[in-house]
C-alpha cells in the first residue's frame, strides 16, 4: 500500500557517506535479506555519485516513510550494508572509485538475496544481462520516475 506523500516542508535526513572510517553503528541482528511479508521496506542504501541525483532520490524515498543511507563512492558498500542493514540497495552503475558491477558482486557474495535496482543513465541493457543474474535485481534508465523506482522496489523485495 503506498502512502501519498507529505507535501509540508521538505527536510532531507538521509546521512551520505563516503569513508568506511565513517560506519560507527553495529550490525542489526536480523539478516540483509529477511523482509517479513507484512513489513514494508523501511531501510534503502542508495548508491550514487552525483550528489544532486542522490539528494533528490533520498528525498523522495523520505517521503515514502523509507530510511535512507547515500554513498557517493563504491567502496564503502560492503561496511555499509553490514552496519546499515538495508532492505534494498538502489546501485548506480558508474561511480568514482570502482563500477557497481563489481559492487554488485561483492554484495552477491555476502548476501545473495539482497535486493538491487541497478540505477543508471550509461550502460546498454543487453551488455548487463549477461552480468546481473537473480530474481532480486532491477535495471533502471535515468531519467525515471520515483514511481517506476518505488514499482521496482516493490518488484524485487515481495517475498
Amino acid at each position: 500500500m503506498r502512502r501519498e506523500p507529505k507535501r509540508a516542508s521538505l527536510k532531507v535526513t538521509a546521512r551520505r557517506v563516503e569513508t568506511e572510517d565513517e560506519f560507527r553503528e553495529q550490525p542489526s541482528e536480523r539478516p540483509v535479506d529477511a523482509i517479513p511479508a507484512d513489513e514494508s521496506l523501511k531501510r534503502v542504501l542508495l548508491v550514487e555519485d552525483d550528489e544532486l541525483v542522490a539528494a533528490g532520490l533520498a528525498a523522495l524515498l523520505e517521503m515514502e516513510g523509507m530510511a535512507v543511507l547515500v554513498i557517493g563512492r563504491g567502496l564503502p558498500v560492503v561496511k555499509a550494508v553490514e552496519s546499515f542493514q538495508p532492505e534494498a540497495v538502489i546501485l548506480d552503475l558508474t561511480l568514482p572509485d570502482i563500477g557497481g558491477i563489481e559492487v554488485f558482486r561483492r554484495l552477491r557474495g555476502r548476501w545473495p538475496q539482497l535486493p538491487i535496482v541497478f540505477s543508471t543513465g550509461h550502460a546498454s541493457s543487453t551488455k548487463l544481462s549477461a552480468e546481473l543474474s537473480g530474481d532480486r535485481v532491477e535495471l533502471l534508465r535515468k531519467p525515471y520516475e520515483i514511481d517506476e523506482l518505488l514499482a521496482a522496489l516493490q518488484r524485487i523485495t515481495a517475498v
